[in-house]
């Protein structure tokens, strides 16, 4: 199957963050400069063979495949060497070389059980994150500490369109300001947070709660899904509906949504399929049909979806304590089943998982990446992946108020791999925004934010850092401008 103009777009924009670092003004504009090449050389018929100005086939024949692999190939020797002086962690090499073949994978399964005394335990195992040692880390931010570096000047704005518990937020893909805001009164807006931050669209999804919301690699496209099973994709610009996919099955459900990231013709849509069982299923954007092989089942609703970088290995989290991975197919986005986790607290039921978020670690010295994990037990837990099967080894287990809200989520701050230690911002039932420290299990607090009225649920930075939004369950949605060191 030939890969479409979308995936070398993704590759562009993985290298889009050490494009004029100084003006995110030019980056979008690029990106939508090449979106536009792109799909206007791909309508060309002859431009099949040509791979010198960023124009690939996507006719879908043998021919064509392998010219977009050997010019995907190419372009990303070539950007590799003109910006591998900015990626001091070399993550973009391993994950940018996926789009050409995909790993081997496993089929055995693990099952780990975590309770609520095993906080203790976590302290003696291996660093997750650069530590002390990490002196190249500690430079780039002036060595100062956790805490100095996530200390906030204060509120830069509150929207208030919202008039149901706030189930997600996201920011653009390097965008300092383009935010959607998803509620459970069954709308999403999108808002501009900027020095004078506005809503510039509100998205309906006919009173349906929405659950979960995904930003195609370009900014261009926005997914969203509800609880009676429908996902929309909308054209950010104009807020119309590009296309509408009805529920798999009667009574099922679709609680989270994704983007692929190499490829924005393919969204991952995870739920229930109404008869108590979780699914998982790769569509292709263009026709709204499920992939060949693309469809697999979970033990139960699934809560929660994560890739890694380069798009090969999928988590999906479920309600009752279940995280599992798959193998993605590349070149035809068929699903294969890679390891499973099973969390359990105080007995064998098992514990609602409210979010998984995968990051890589960018420096040498922390070379596992991470799945961080926000259950339903009071804890946010930290894994590192183990292999390229999926496979989790607890790290990390640190408290915070969570026993009822599903939509309670934690989340990395995009530049963690540059601090001593590693934050990890998470929404709490107590109404606080809580930083936390992943090398201090025993007193993990570092920083504190209060100025909500009701349960913090979702929590979101902007890709500099120099915002983070945070959604109540009354509605509210708070900008924090974070002080400058």
């Amino acid at each position: 199957m030939a890969c479409s103009w979308q995936q070398v777009l993704a590759v562009d924009a993985k290298f889009n963050n050490f494009r004029a670092p100084n003006n995110p003004a030019f980056k979008r504009l690029y990106l939508r400069r090449r979106s536009h090449l792109l799909r206007t050389s791909s309508q060309s018929k002859n431009e099949g063979s040509r791979c010198e100005s960023g124009s690939v086939s996507d006719a879908g024949g043998r021919g064509g495949g392998t010219s977009c692999a050997s010019y995907l190939h190419t372009r990303t020797l070539l950007l590799q060497n003109k910006y591998k002086n900015a990626d001091s962690g070399g993550q973009l090499n391993s994950a940018l070389r996926a789009t050409i073949s995909a790993s081997g994978f496993g089929g055995s399964s693990q099952h780990l059980a975590i309770r609520s005394g095993l906080a203790n335990r976590s302290g003696s195992s291996p660093a997750l994150v650069p530590t002390n040692r990490a002196q190249a880390s500690r430079a780039i931010v002036g060595g100062t500490s956790l805490a100095q570096n996530y200390a906030f000047s204060g509120v830069h704005h509150i929207f208030d369109q919202h008039r149901g518990a706030i189930t997600m937020l996201k920011f653009g893909h390097n965008d300092n300001s383009l935010l959607c805001c998803a509620s459970m009164d069954g709308t999403v807006s999108i808002c501009r947070a900027d020095e004078h931050p506005t809503v510039l669209r509100t998205l309906s999804h006919d009173a349906r709660p929405v659950l979960g919301v995904d930003w195609s690699s370009s900014n261009d496209l926005l997914s969203s899904c509800s609880s009676d099973g429908v996902v929309r994709v909308w054209l950010v610009d104009t807020g119309q509906c590009l296309r509408t996919r009805p529920p798999i099955a009667v009574n099922a459900s679709t609680t989270a949504v994704l983007f692929h990231p190499l490829n924005s013709n393919w969204i991952v849509v995870g739920g229930s399929d109404g008869s108590g069982c979780g699914v998982v299923q790769v569509v292709v954007l263009s026709t709204g049909l499920t992939v060949t092989g693309g469809s697999a089942v979970t033990p139960a609703t699934v809560t929660s979806l994560a890739f890694n970088d380069h798009g090969t290995t999928l988590w999906a989290a479920d309600e009752k304590g279940n995280i599992t991975s798959f193998r993605v197919e590349l070149r035809s986005g068929s699903l294969g089943k890679g390891r499973r986790t099973v969390l359990t607290s105080g007995g064998n039921n098992g514990v609602m998982i409210s979010n998984i978020e995968y990051r890589t670690w960018a420096n040498r010295e922390a070379r596992n990446p991470s799945l961080l994990v926000s259950a339903a037990c009071c804890a946010v837990l930290l894994y590192s992946v183990v292999d390229e099967h999926g496979g989790l080894s607890l790290r990390r287990q640190l408290r915070v108020a969570h026993k009822h809200h599903r939509s309670l989520r934690a989340t990395f701050p995009p530049l963690m791999s540059f601090h001593e230690g590693a934050a990890v911002v998470s929404g709490s039932e107590d109404g606080c925004v809580l930083f936390l420290d992943s090398e201090k299990p025993q007193r993990p607090v570092v920083n504190k934010l209060q100025g909500h009225s009701a349960p913090v649920l979702c929590p979101a930075f902007n890709y500099t850092e120099s915002l983070l939004a945070t959604g109540d369950a009354s509605g509210i949605v708070i900008l924090w401008k974070r002080q400058l060191q």
